[in-house]
């Protein structure tokens, strides 16, 4: 037996459906032919559309398949495929096919099981009227069904039960369904229902008689793919610019409703867990795709105690009523370490993870991201930092220990182990904080170093004493000391600014120290994290990390307002060779204008007389 004939399966009859679009009118006698020799036509319709509107319908008809496809790319395809197929009259065929059979054929989307019947015919006919897509036909019973809903606003049950087959032929000038809108909710979801996997996450109770509640002012659902809901219902981005935000309008009795379509992949649960979301659902109301009892008591959770910065008072009754019923331990008294205690336990049983949405407008409480560590011993904490980076989450908390004179940093392993191996490759060289101890239990990490007391350089103008030719001198000194020491390592710092410079005076001679080795890495490193916020100001325009270039960058801001001393460090950086190690500072006088000493006298002793005040400021006015 051939392979072929291994994987042909007769079924009992299916209802399918077949186009000639107007291109191919011509062949229509012959379709006729072969229709009635090889199916039973139960009805044929004469479609027209306007063409204002064809390329909208034929958006919605083609979204399953086309679903691959952005925006920009499918209205391409369809301005190709209205010239393709004509956007003149047309004919709809709805067949039966009493011995449907299905084997493996090649098609557009791969490999895949048809009804041969229907797929040979329509490859036959598209071969006659030289290639291309100008005729369609249905590949198996979840295309038709599609196909009549979209085209009749009836799936394939309710055209048996309601057609009128009286008069087999009958003219049909609407548009697909939803084209114009939606006449009502209720017909919105009988176009998912019958084409789209989907349920609506939350705030369904109300449903269909509510759908707009003072609370919650958008209906969120989970879909199986994005472009295909939006293609399909016609639905318009609040937000166009920006391609991780999901916020859509769709016209629903006359008014845009708000809509939140999370879909498969997009992180804002896990990927397994949104996929049996969908395969376990429930139908509510007859009508409308939910997320059993279980599922919503979690989603609901989750939603609300890690992606929202307070929980909505509303959430309370149902978690907790939803509890009861499943017999979970949970009331809205509850600590939210207990909480996590329960997240935890119901992720780890199923085998799904705590995940950061690709949509930044959504919060992410990074406490559920960390492990449970208790950071009263820790002393005032100082900072705290969330970075968001594809699918992860990296978080920083530093503290300041007054009976330790030492700074405790709290941060994701990745960060933690960076701190920890740059400052231990630093240890000798005097230009950074030294380890105190390490901690790492695998997802999180404790580093306690020694504090470095001094003034960082985003706060050197505040300090007017050190406004001298002297002290510039020295802060360039110490600046290249520190590019020579990371150069001779190899370390690549990456986020060099004036807050990570810090400026000691020890033993009446000022030195300068780098902070914040957390995104470092060396220079050969391959997978290396490089978040958004390293390409800051201090960061080269092409987006280059140059240690060197950020260094200068921040000796600059440091001195703006003094165009003179910025001419001055910039010759002083264009003379910087460190491979060869020309660290040097080139003494270069350093000749004030007028309008510049006033400034720096006015630096250096505020209390001048008032005079002087005025005649700075003439001098600034010309």
């Amino acid at each position: 037996m051939s392979n072929s004939k291994k994987h042909k399966v007769q079924l009992k009859r299916e209802i399918h459906t077949l186009i000639i679009w107007s291109a191919s009118s011509e062949i229509r006698p012959k379709v006729d032919k072969l229709l009635n020799q090889s199916f039973k036509v139960l009805k044929e319709y004469t479609c027209n559309w306007s063409e204002k509107n064809f390329e909208k319908n034929l958006m919605s008809f083609y979204a399953h398949s086309q679903m691959g496809k952005n925006i920009i790319e499918y209205k391409k395809i369809l301005r190709q495929k209205a010239h393709h197929c004509g956007m003149g009259e047309f004919y709809l065929f709805v067949l039966e096919d009493e011995k449907p059979i299905y084997e493996l054929r090649d098609t557009s989307s791969g490999k895949r099981n048809v009804n041969i019947n229907l797929f040979d015919l329509k490859s036959a006919l598209r071969e006659q009227t030289g290639g291309g897509f100008r005729i369609h036909a249905s590949d198996n019973t979840f295309e038709s069904n599609k196909d009549l809903t979209i085209l009749l606003g009836k799936n394939t049950n309710d055209f048996l039960n309601n057609a009128d087959f009286s008069a087999q032929k009958e003219s049909l000038n609407t548009n697909c369904l939803g084209t114009d809108g939606f006449k009502s909710i209720e017909e919105f979801f009988y176009l998912l229902n019958n084409s789209i996997d989907y349920v609506v996450l939350r705030n369904y109770e109300y449903l269909p008689k509510e759908y707009t509640l003072e609370e919650h002012d958008d209906i969120d659902l989970l879909v199986e793919n994005l472009n295909f809901i939006r293609y399909l219902t016609h639905a318009t981005p609040v937000y166009p610019n920006s391609d991780n935000r999901v916020y859509f309008n769709i016209k629903i009795a006359n008014e845009n409703i708000p809509f939140d379509f999370r879909h498969i992949g997009d992180n804002y649960y896990d990927l397994y867990w949104q996929n049996n979301i969908l395969k376990n659902k429930l139908t509510y109301n007859k009508l409308i795709n939910v997320p059993n009892q279980e599922d919503y008591f979690y989603t609901l959770l989750y939603h609300a105690y890690v992606q929202k910065k307070e929980i909505k008072e509303d959430y309370y009754p149902k978690l907790e009523k939803l509890a009861v019923s499943l017999g979970i331990n949970y009331t809205r008294l509850m600590a939210i370490s207990d909480v996590k205690t329960l997240l935890d336990r119901f992720l780890v049983k199923n085998g799904y993870k705590y995940t950061i949405p690709n949509d930044n407008s959504v919060i992410f409480n990074y406490t559920f991201s960390k492990s449970d560590i208790n950071t009263d011993s820790y002393g005032k904490r100082l900072s705290s930092m969330l970075v968001r980076q594809d699918d992860h989450v990296y978080f920083t908390e530093v503290f300041y220990n007054q009976e330790s004179n030492s700074i405790y940093k709290l941060c994701s392993s990745y960060l933690g182990n960076n701190e920890n191996r740059f400052l231990k490759l630093l240890e000798k060289d005097n230009i950074a904080p030294k380890v105190i101890s390490y901690k790492d239990d695998g997802k999180n990490t404790t580093v306690e170093m020694t504090f470095i007391d001094g003034i960082g350089l985003n706060q050197l103008n505040s300090f007017r004493f050190f406004w001298r030719k002297k002290n510039i001198n020295i802060v360039l000194e110490n600046a290249f000391h520190v590019l020579k020491v990371l150069h001779q390592h190899e370390i690549e710092h990456r986020d060099i600014k004036p807050d990570n410079l810090i400026l000691i005076n020890d033993k009446n001679q000022y030195k300068l120290k780098v902070i914040d080795f957390a995104w470092s890495k060396l220079k050969n490193e391959k997978n290396s994290i490089t978040p958004e916020i390293l390409n800051g100001r201090f960061c080269n325009k092409d987006g280059d990390h140059s240690d060197v270039f950020s260094m200068q960058e921040t000796l600059l801001f440091v001195y703006d307002g003094f165009p003179t001393i910025k001419k001055y460090i910039i010759e002083q950086f264009s003379n910087l060779d460190l491979a060869n190690n020309k660290t040097s500072i080139q003494e270069k006088k350093l000749n004030l204008t007028i309008v510049e000493k006033v400034k720096w006298m006015m630096k250096n002793y505020p209390k001048l007389d008032k005079a002087l005040h005025e005649w700075y400021y003439k001098l600034r006015k010309g």
